[in-house]
C-alpha cells in the first residue's frame, strides 16, 4: 500500500506514478479530502494506455463515491506495471491535506514482524523478526525499519540475513531477517515499522527456507517488484498504556503488510 499527503489549495494539477506489481488480483486508487464542500478529481492512465475517468469507467473497473469526501476506482485484474494517478484540485480551498491510497492485491505476497514478546522490561534488549513470502520465504529484499519510541524520537532500524548473531540471525539466507533493537531506557510503547522492497530482479527463493512435506513441491516463479510494510507496537515497562497488546486478550504479535 502507498499513501501520500499533500496540500491542495494551490489547486496545482498533480500527477504520481504508482507501481502495480504483477499478479496484483485487484488495485483501488483513491483520494480523500478534508473540507466538506472541496472535491478533487481522480484520474488514472493504465500501462497501455487505457484512461479511466468518472466519465469514462472501463469494463471491469468500478466507481467508488457516494458523495462523502472520497473518489476512487477500484480495478480488477490490473495491468501490470506503472500507473499515472491525476489528481485535479481546482476545487480545493481547505489548507489541512488531502490523502491518496494505492493498494494492491496479491495472495502470492505475505509476511510478517514478529518478537518472542509482547512486552519487555525496561532496558531490555527487543529481538524482531521478519520474514517475506512470495509463496515460499524469500530474501535479498531492502529491508529498512524505524522504531517510533515514547516521545516521538525516531531510531533507523537495522535487518540483517546474513547469519550475525550479534543482530540475533542464525543462518544466513534462510528468508529470517531479524535485528536487536537497545534503545528501551524509557518505559511506554514502542512502533516498529519495517518497509520491504523487492526489485524483481536481485531477489531469490531462501536457500534454508521451510522445509517441504513429502511429496511437496514448490514452482519457483519469477519474483515480481513489491513493497510491503509491517508494523508491530510493543510495551516497555510494567504500567498499561494507551494501545498496550496485553490489554487484548488474544495478544496479537504478528502483522501482516499489505
Amino acid at each position: 500500500m502507498r499513501t501520500i499527503a499533500e496540500r491542495g489549495d494551490d489547486r496545482r494539477t498533480r500527477v504520481h506514478k504508482v507501481l502495480i506489481e504483477p499478479g496484483s488480483e485487484r488495485a483501488t486508487f483513491a483520494v480523500s479530502w478534508p473540507g466538506p464542500k472541496d472535491f478533487i478529481e481522480l484520474e488514472l492512465e493504465a500501462p497501455d494506455g487505457t484512461r479511466v475517468t468518472r466519465s469514462s469507467i472501463p469494463a471491469g473497473v468500478r466507481e467508488i463515491y457516494s458523495k462523502r469526501p472520497y473518489l476512487g476506482f477500484q480495478v480488477e485484474q490490473p495491468e501490470p506495471g506503472f500507473w499515472s494517478v491525476t489528481l485535479l484540485t481546482d476545487r480545493v480551498s481547505s489548507p489541512d491535506p488531502f490523502r491518496l491510497f494505492v493498494f494492491s492485491e496479491n495472495r502470492g505476497i505475505d509476511g510478517g514482524l514478529v518478537s518472542p514478546r509482547s512486552r519487555y522490561p525496561v532496558g531490555a534488549r527487543i529481538t524482531l523478526f521478519l520474514r517475506t513470502y512470495f509463496r515460499q520465504p524469500i530474501t535479498k529484499v531492502d529491508v529498512t525499519g524505524v522504531a517510533h519510541l515514547p516521545g516521538g524520537a525516531q531510531v533507523p532500524l537495522h535487518f540483517v540475513d546474513d547469519g550475525d548473531d550479534a543482530l540475533g540471525d542464525a543462518v544466513p539466507l534462510d528468508g529470517l531477517y531479524s535485528t536487536v533493537f537497545r534503545n528501551t531506557k524509557r518505559p511506554g510503547m514502542y512502533r516498529f515499522e519495517v518497509d520491504v522492497e523487492s526489485d524483481g530482479s536481485s531477489v531469490a527463493y531462501a536457500e534454508a527456507g521451510e522445509r517441504l512435506r513429502t511429496g511437496e513441491a514448490f514452482v519457483h516463479d519469477p519474483i515480481p517488484p513489491f513493497h510491503r510494510r509491517f508494523v508491530l507496537t510493543l510495551a516497555v515497562g510494567r504500567e498499561r498504556f494507551k494501545h498496550d497488546p496485553d490489554a487484548d486478550k488474544r495478544k496479537p504479535r504478528r502483522s501482516r503488510g499489505g
